[in-house]
């Protein structure tokens, strides 16, 4: 406002490509038209009656202001963006960690049941075989519930697959973890 009332400012905006190219355009009724660099890809087009030479440098003063403050505020949104992808890749890896564990959990228990059975020097009883096959079932269903929770997650993440947020009682929660 200041600036439009002192310097005989018309109009000034921010526009993402400049038709163009030279600095200095003859506009309706006298009005110059001026394209100032404000940053990669971006220009502040300046529409003003004439300007003594004084006010154009006020003028250049505060487009060099302008300028830096946009590219302040880039910076500022890439360095949140680099923030934020350092965060989500922390996520991945200590989920990728969990993930691989809880594989493993199962993966072990499977494997020392069948070690267990395939014993040729050892005789099992009915009881004690029925218990190694019950084990082998039971981690087997545990190893197909954390895979298909870890497709659901790269279904989500590549939203193919929306989640549904709902209300459930708590206790439902704790049981199903349990």
């Amino acid at each position: 406002s200041l600036l439009r009332e002192s310097l005989g400012l018309v109009n000034a905006e921010i526009v993402g490509r400049r038709d163009d190219i030279s600095s200095n355009k003859q506009g309706p009724s006298g009005r110059i038209v001026r394209f100032h660099s404000v940053g990669e890809q971006q220009w502040l087009r300046i529409e003003s009656l004439r300007l003594s030479s004084a006010d154009e440098r006020i003028v250049n003063s505060f487009v060099r202001q302008l300028a830096r403050s946009i590219e302040q505020r880039r910076l500022r949104d890439l360095a949140m963006d680099a923030e934020t992808l350092s965060k989500a890749d922390e996520l991945r890896t200590a989920l990728l960690r969990s993930v691989s564990h809880d594989l493993r959990t199962p993966l072990a228990n499977i494997k020392a049941s069948v070690s267990s059975i395939r014993q040729p020097d050892v005789t099992w009883t009915k009881a004690e075989y029925d218990d190694f096959l019950a084990s082998i079932e039971d981690e087997t269903d545990r190893l197909a519930s954390i895979i298909d929770d870890v497709l659901d997650l790269s279904r989500i993440e590549s939203g193919v697959m929306q989640p549904r947020v709902s209300r459930v009682p708590l206790l439902e929660v704790i049981q199903d973890a349990v």
